[in-house]
């Protein structure tokens, strides 16, 4: 049944395939341009006719439009976690994982909007499944209802639920990988000054289940947050933030307690034209427990492409610092943690931003405009021998820490990655990867050390 469901979907792709030859449509489906959907005459007729219908007559500015997602992945994983799985566990990991959203966006006279988006995600033969990331049968991904004013500058007041991205993912982001998005319920005010845009807001994170319309708030957790955006000369930008963040029962090495952390940084870059660079830094302090918070994060991303070569080939560096604890008695706490974000080091890997020294080139070749082929080399460390590593969110440790006159390593693992991106049109996405990390080591003697092998197959639609 399952194979047949996914012969049917790829069925759909490929008659899709002929029609909408323009640029694929995003992650956050608030940001379509639904008035370009509707009038794209190359697209075909269901997808414009569900975009920007007239609700009342002779009234051109109040428009409803729909819109949704399916998404299948197919994932394997031959010794996962480097074969450190719980007892009676097969370490062979093969699964299908399903995500289904449907959205409807009201649009009232440029005044008043109204978004609704519902979301279905499934994780079939997995052995270990997770409410958090993996399953939930039905919820309210995002509602929220955006009042727009112009006093006398742009301003926009979003109530609700709803999702953030910013920058390059490192410090809040939209944890696109696993099934299961990460939603926010809260406040957010977004002001426009000439080229600046500021976001202000105050949300709780929303916590999972398993089960139907039953996801909340997390209880007495809160994100506080300005993000500012200014565009300098030659298509570059700078940004600045400030979060604060304030979680509860966080656990690292053998401490719980509930923390209250403030993140300081600045982000400078240049996506357009041959030679592209993202840098950014962020200082964190705060209290965990009874403990002081000092912690940072530097990440720097530089590429470049030649363009009048075939295949426009591009080769790129990634180099990223998450800082780790320094000494667990000395009363501060020195490990680094973003607010939500997704892997700092690959899909493939579940590792989260802490106490991790990566660096990672790339070759990128674009085989036709519609298929890119992107190798990656993969090496990553522990920043601090007093610090293991941790899960995506930080709330749990994962790998222990040295102790006296115990050396585990600091050399986690490194490996190759290959990955195809097809495009055929704005509707299809289809990404396929395989690679292999070799346990170093750290791996070694924290537990099997096995090396760990991977492929997935992810296909989306979109309309």
């Amino acid at each position: 049944m399952r194979n047949t469901g996914i012969l049917i979907l790829l069925l759909c792709f490929r008659i899709i395939e002929v029609y909408a030859q323009h640029a694929p449509i995003g992650l956050m489906r608030p940001l379509d341009d639904n008035h370009a959907l509707a009038a794209d005459s190359t697209d075909w007729k269901f997808h414009r006719a569900i975009k920007e219908l007239s609700l009342v007559k002779n009234e051109p500015g109040v428009l409803l439009s729909f819109g949704g997602e399916i998404r299948e992945q197919i994932r394997y994983y031959n010794h996962v976690n480097f074969g450190d799985v719980r007892t009676g566990t097969n370490d062979r990991d093969f699964y299908l994982q399903q995500r289904y959203m449907l959205h409807g966006d009201l649009q009232m006279k440029r005044f008043l909007r109204l978004f609704v988006q519902l979301n279905s995600c499934h994780a079939t033969g997995k052995n270990t499944i997770s409410p958090q990331v993996d399953r939930d049968d039905l919820s309210i991904m995002l509602a929220f209802a955006d009042l727009r004013f112009n006093i006398p500058f742009p301003l926009q007041l979003r109530l609700g639920r709803q999702e953030f991205l910013f920058g390059q993912d490192r410090i809040l982001g939209l944890r696109d990988g696993p099934t299961v998005r990460q939603t926010f319920d809260g406040a957010r005010m977004t002001i426009g000054l000439k080229n600046i845009t500021g976001d202000l807001f105050m949300v709780q994170p929303v916590s999972y289940a398993f089960g139907v319309l039953d996801n909340a708030p997390r209880t007495k957790e809160y994100v506080l947050a300005s993000y500012w955006s200014v565009p300098l000369l030659e298509k570059c930008s700078l940004d600045l933030y400030y979060f604060n963040a304030q979680f509860r029962n966080s656990t690292y090495a053998n401490d719980t307690a509930n923390e209250n952390r403030h993140s300081l940084g600045i982000r400078f870059s240049k996506s357009s034209g041959s030679f592209t660079g993202d840098a950014e830094f962020t200082y964190q302090v705060g209290q965990f427990g009874h403990q002081d918070i000092r912690a940072w994060h530097l990440t720097a991303l530089f590429g470049y492409r030649w363009q009048g070569l075939a295949g426009k080939p591009k080769l790129s560096v990634r180099e990223a610092v998450y800082s780790g604890d320094r000494e667990q008695a000395d009363g501060l706490m020195n490990t680094f943690r973003p607010v939500s974000t997704k892997s700092p080091i690959h899909d493939i890997i579940t590792v989260g931003s802490a106490n991790i020294i990566l660096f990672s080139p790339e070759a990128e070749l674009v085989l036709s405009h519609k298929l890119t082929f992107t190798f990656r080399y993969l090496s990553f460390w522990r920043y601090s021998v007093n610090d293991g590593i941790y899960t995506n969110d930080i709330r749990k440790m994962t790998r222990d820490t040295d102790e006296s006159g115990k050396k585990l390593g600091k050399d986690i693992s490194r490996g190759i990655v290959a990955e195809m991106m097809y495009i055929p049109n704005k509707h299809i996405t289809v990404w396929i990867y395989s690679g292999i990390l070799c346990a170093r080591d750290y791996i070694n003697n924290t537990g099997s050390g096995k090396d760990m092998g991977a492929f997935s197959l992810r296909a989306s639609y979109k309309f």
